[in-house]
């Protein structure tokens, strides 16, 4: 496949997937509540996420490691939510 559409293509699933959590952290902290959230499930997502933070280092992909970095972030804060506000 041609290397503008894998571009092109990363970088479209990069926005869907890291953009997908904005909207959940931002629900967390205007309501200042975790109360039907998972911890386990952030606990599960943010190692899945730094797994993929690790490959794209090691693969040397940019796209791979920047989405998921940003992905962490958002992960992190809702942790950091369950700390605070519980």
């Amino acid at each position: 496949m041609n290397s503008i559409i894998l571009l092109i293509i990363g970088l479209i699933a990069g926005i869907g997937t890291t953009t997908s959590f904005v909207p959940q952290v931002i629900k967390v902290w205007k309501k200042r509540s975790v109360e039907d959230l998972s911890i386990y499930t952030f606990l599960i997502h943010c190692l899945g996420v730094l797994l993929w933070v690790i490959y794209g280092i090691f693969r040397r992909d940019y796209i791979i490691t920047g989405f998921n970095i940003i992905s962490l972030l958002l992960c992190l804060s809702i942790l950091f939510a369950f700390y605070k506000l519980r």
